[in-house]
């Protein structure tokens, strides 16, 4: 069985939807059957990507779905109204939606999760998504056998029933509560989908392609806390006996990127060097009342570097002989007007800066850029070591 990650190398919104619609096109044109894994974060990823004239963000189900490849989750949370949504959503859109698999284990944000976390953000301000999976973690943490609710939960209704009235008091005692239409819709949402969720085996797929979410400098454990994400999104995040002779893909775009508050070191490396991006007409990520502004700036090797050393990367590559591949996005964007970098569509700059950071710690197999939503991808160098 094939393994392949994808992994956003700084804060996100680097173009991981895209590289893995990008994956399962290629595994499927060679005949084999894959499976998008989602091992982290929840309903707030927002990975875009188009077909066929469609376009679409995915939140809770992986970014081959318009190919008609399912999503498994082996990690991070679910929320099943919003899976509900999302699924009513791609019908709307013409997409005939494949499986989405779920074991049982895997945790349950409910409306009381994000009322809490709405709550938290009036104090907070664009620190949070707004989609309850940092008040969820929080919850299981605080109170596990008390108030914990899993996806094996949503098998009676007796069952999510009992989650929920625990859920509830757990809460009431912060003051909070929830809208009851809210719940109830949340309820049959989970029961409704419940019997799709556990009708799979690992051997029935050729290529498992590990969707990563949100990017290593939010990770929970190494990111700059607490200007955090509340889930491990990197290497770290997956188990380990997928990790044996990976191919691992790092994605970035041609310059930075951070939406949400950023801590006093990141502000170092976004702070003269924002008003020299030129804005992206097919951007999906924009201002949000619970994140803010979506910031961007001109490219600076030092995030890069940190985000490997931190991570890692290096002795994981030598302990799993891990396959590392540099992916380049938004090679479009013409930086003519304000001076810097690169003309339109020459990307060298970069990749020769970007090539000679990695290259401290890594040992690349290829890089690939792409220069469109459409998942069409280059390779741009072999064996650059």
């Amino acid at each position: 069985m094939e393994i392949k990650i994808v992994l956003g190398l700084l804060f996100g919104d680097e173009g991981k939807g895209n590289t893995v619609q990008w994956l399962c096109k290629k595994a499927l044109e060679e005949g084999k059957k894959p499976c998008v894994v989602r091992f982290s974060g929840g309903p707030q990823a927002g990975h875009t990507v188009r077909h066929n004239g469609i376009t679409h963000v995915c939140s809770s189900y992986g970014s081959g779905v318009l190919l008609g490849v399912p999503t498994m989750y082996v990690g991070g949370l679910i929320d099943p109204l919003c899976i509900w949504n999302e699924k009513k959503s791609l019908e709307e859109k013409g997409v005939k939606v494949p499986p989405i698999y779920i074991g049982g284990e895997i945790p349950l944000i409910t409306p009381y999760d994000v009322a809490d976390q709405l709550e938290w953000s009036k104090d907070h301000p664009n620190r949070t998504c707004g989609k309850g999976v940092m008040s969820a973690v929080l919850r299981q943490k605080a109170s596990r056998e008390y108030a914990y609710a899993g996806a094996a939960d949503l098998y009676l209704r007796a069952s999510i029933g009992s989650r929920l009235t625990q859920i509830r008091e757990f809460y009431a005692e912060k003051g909070i509560t929830a809208d009851k239409k809210v719940v109830k819709d949340w309820t049959e949402a989970g029961l409704n989908l419940y019997e799709d969720f556990f009708k799979y085996s690992i051997e029935d797929f050729d290529v498992l392609i590990f969707e990563g979410t949100q990017g290593l400098l939010l990770d929970s454990e190494h990111g700059f806390y607490p200007y955090v994400t509340s889930t491990k999104v990197g290497l770290n995040g997956i188990p380990e006996e997928y990790l044996k002779d990976a191919e691992v893909y790092l994605i970035t775009r041609t310059y930075l990127t951070r939406h949400g508050e950023m801590g006093l070191l990141e502000r170092q490396w976004f702070e003269g060097r924002e008003k020299e991006v030129p804005a992206d007409k097919l951007e999906t990520n924009v201002f949000n009342e619970h994140q803010g502004e979506f910031l961007t700036a001109r490219y600076y090797p030092d995030p890069y570097r940190y985000a490997v050393q931190r991570h890692c990367l290096d002795n994981m590559q030598k302990r799993y002989n891990l396959k590392m591949n540099l992916v380049v996005t938004h090679t479009d964007v013409d930086y003519s007007e304000a001076g810097v970098c690169f003309p339109k569509g020459d990307c060298s700059f970069f990749i020769n800066s970007m090539s000679k950071v990695l290259k401290e710690f890594l040992v690349l197999q290829n890089i690939y850029t792409s220069d469109n939503p459409d998942s069409n991808f280059k390779l741009y160098d072999t064996r650059i070591n």
